[in-house]
């Protein structure tokens, strides 16, 4: 029994070593698998600090490539590290003369990184990187990028851009419709050159729209005769230093108005600000119908051009004026029944035009009728009327009806003024063989046709009957001549001839009973006068 015990004892002693070794061997596993964990986190954590991106944005944020109006972004480093360099840096991509030739007089490569980082450094609000050397200014920063060429190589097929190495990259962008500074970014462009996040690129561009405007007519409606005032808005342009072609205007085109000149001038009178300040030294060239502001012209065989504000160039190195708002504004005489106007933007060879701003008048009609007939009558004359502060003011009219101004009558009946030649230019219109007249190039409002002669053979309708000029119930705004309109009034003439006649059978037949009577009358008196005689 005894030795029972021992072996039972010894066999639980047994049991428990072999738990303790096999946790031994758990806890073993266990540590190896922590450090190779450990080690494979390292290495993950170590190659992400190995990529960054660099994003281009605008205000509207991340740019998309490709799409409708063609956005293409290059990137190219500039810049990549080197530790045999006393900067620890280097030109790339064979930029080198680029930057050494635009930051001085042929400056030594490592001189130039020093100025650009020195420009990094300020840009930052930190302190200078290099005690005694220069800060490469924005506009020696900015001819350097314009110098770097970039090829089909250099594009990029998506946004943010992928990176690899710290250093500094240009970046460049086109997109129709919009001209982009120069733009770079800096990817751990410091003593640690750690390449790591992302890097936002705030894109500076102008826009090469261009838009027309005219002042006080929302409705797009107005009279021949009327001045009107139009703007010509778009932004400034940022030129590159290297552009060779620098040229900026704009230029607008009316049709069925005339520009306002300015006093003892042909040319038009302007008011022409950026930024909200007056612009000098611009040029004006004038033409039929158009004129063109130009504020700044670099080509051979032009006369150079180059406006100012305040005494500051408008395009100068530093484009300090890019992107901001060019105004022209000026004044036309509406001389036709539609008034059409549009602006075009020119910089460089690209040419952008405006959606073009067109004013409507309105045109209204009477027509004339025989009485029960409905018979057309040509040759009956009308005279047109608006009241304007209780006053009544006649239309002067061209030759085929359109306004040409207003007048008062002489005279509170008009016909005398007409019958006494003293019409002051009253217009006269007359129907013609489909019985119609119109009178065209009016506003929106109430206006009068008059009668002043009928017909031969026809009866005067004195009585003046109104017309309204009115948009369409379904707009605010005239987009088509055909937004404009108003009811044409039909007005009415009597045949003279329709008239009772005096002296007519009905007399006649009155007379001959009266004779008739008269004589029965008589006769009885005669006969009653005899038998009293008689007897």
């Amino acid at each position: 029994m005894a030795d029972e015990g021992r072996k039972r004892k010894m066999q639980r002693k047994k049991g428990a070593n072999l738990m303790k070794n096999l946790f031994k061997k758990i806890g073993a596993l266990l540590v190896a698998a922590v450090m190779v964990l450990s080690m494979c986190t390292a290495v993950f954590a170590d190659d992400a600090t190995t990529k960054a991106t660099i994003t281009v944005k605008t205000s509207d944020g991340a740019l998309g490539l490709g799409g409708s109006d063609n956005t293409t972004i290059w990137c190219v480093q500039v810049i990549e590290p080197d530790t045999t360099t006393e900067t620890g840096w280097k030109f790339s991509n064979g930029v080198e003369s680029a930057f050494t030739s635009k930051f001085g007089n042929n400056v030594e490569a490592q001189t130039a990184i020093k100025m650009l980082a020195n420009k990094a450094a300020q840009d930052n609000g930190q302190k200078l990187k290099y005690d005694g050397v220069e800060v490469a200014t924005s506009a020696q920063f900015e001819k350097a990028l314009a110098a770097v060429n970039v090829t089909d190589a250099n594009k990029v097929t998506k946004n943010p851009i992928d990176v690899d190495k710290a250093g500094v990259y240009a970046i460049k962008v086109a997109q129709n419709g919009y001209t982009y500074k120069e733009m770079a970014a800096y990817v751990g462009f410091s003593d640690n050159m750690v390449v790591e996040g992302n890097v936002d690129v705030d894109a500076k561009r102008s826009s090469k729209v261009i838009n027309k405007g005219v002042k006080e007519d929302s409705d797009h409606v107005v009279a021949i005769g009327d001045i009107k005032t139009y703007t010509v808005e778009t932004e400034v342009p940022a030129f590159t230093p290297t552009d060779a072609n620098k040229y900026f205007a704009v230029k607008d085109i009316i049709s069925g108005a005339e520009y306002v000149k300015a006093e003892n001038s042909n040319d038009v009178a302007v008011d022409v600000k950026v930024d909200g300040r007056e612009v000098s030294d611009y040029k004006i060239e004038m033409g039929k119908g158009t004129f063109t502001i130009i504020l700044k012209d670099n080509r051979a065989d032009h006369t150079a051009v180059d406006a100012k504000v305040n005494n500051e160039l408008v395009i100068n190195e530093s484009n300090s004026y890019y992107a901001k708002k060019l105004v022209v504004t000026y004044q036309a005489k509406i001389t036709d029944v539609t008034a059409t106007n549009k602006a075009l933007g020119n910089v460089g060879e690209a040419e952008n035009s405006s959606t073009p701003v067109n004013l409507y008048t309105g045109t209204i009609k009477v027509i004339k009728k025989e009485t029960n007939s409905e018979k057309l009558l040509p040759n009956a004359k009308f005279v047109v009327y608006r009241e304007n502060n209780g006053k009544k003011e006649y239309a002067k009219l061209t030759d085929d009806g359109k306004l040409a101004g207003w007048t008062e009558a002489v005279n509170s009946d008009v016909k005398t003024d007409i019958k006494n030649g003293n019409t002051k230019g009253i217009g006269i219109i007359v129907t013609d063989g489909k019985g119609e007249a119109t009178v065209s190039g009016l506003d929106l409002g109430d206006y009068y046709f008059e009668e002043v002669e009928a017909p031969t053979g026809y009866s005067l309708d004195a009585t003046p009957n109104k017309v309204t000029v009115t948009l369409n119930e379904k707009v605010t705004e005239a987009k088509a001549s055909t937004d404009v309109i108003s009811d044409p009034i039909n007005k009415y003439n009597t045949k003279l001839n329709s008239l009772p006649s005096t002296g007519g059978m009905g007399t006649y037949l009155f007379t001959i009973i009266g004779v008739v009577v008269m004589a029965g009358a008589a006769g009885a008196f005669f006969i009653s006068r005899r038998k009293g005689s008689e007897e």
